[in-house]
């Protein structure tokens, strides 16, 4: 679903229409934004917070601009944040961040590409309980803002906390559906 895998077997439907989803890219064409549980690998640490959050912007839509805007980009960066409820200035360096922050500074980028499903993988492994507390506050914040949520998870306290629907699945097989 998020493009890792090119040489996948089956059909994807999204709003009921086949997908075809064979790279990272693609994927990100269709809404989908995933977060991996490896978040330092996904971050630049000597950037800002707002750069981070908007490399992407950054790095594909730039065209043939010659240069950045960058008050532009931090207030841009910053109202993702407000919206989120993330209390953490845009101009922070994410070196300085804990690993929580870091973590909603990448939900802060899957957001400011037009989400509409976010796959999250293992949020919470490397959280204390007021850490996974504060992820689950934004987790229900965006199920408000109508993004669907993938969590992937081994707690099974926590799926049945946040979850609407469980699935259990081994080797790609679908072993039980809740």
């Amino acid at each position: 679903l998020s493009g890792a895998y090119d040489h996948y077997r089956g059909e994807i439907y999204l709003d009921g229409e086949p997908a075809h989803i064979r790279s990272p890219k693609q994927s990100k064409t269709y809404g989908i934004q995933m977060v991996y549980q490896e978040v330092d690998t996904a971050l630049v640490p000597y950037l800002t917070v707002g750069e981070n959050i908007m490399l992407e912007q950054l790095a594909h839509h730039m065209g043939r601009k010659q240069f950045i805007n960058w008050k532009a980009l931090h207030k841009q960066a910053s109202a993702i944040l407000t919206s989120l409820h993330v209390p953490i200035s845009s101009h922070q360096r994410v070196e300085e961040l804990t690993l929580a922050q870091k973590q909603m500074i990448l939900i802060a980028r899957a957001i400011s590409n037009q989400c509409k499903c976010l796959i999250l993988d293992e949020p919470t492994a490397p959280l204390s309980q007021k850490e996974t507390e504060e992820l689950f506050r934004l987790i229900r914040l965006l199920k408000e803002q109508s993004v669907s949520i993938i969590f992937i998870s081994h707690r099974l306290l926590e799926l049945f906390e946040i979850c609407e629907g469980i699935s259990v699945m081994r080797n790609g097989e679908l072993l039980m559906k809740e």
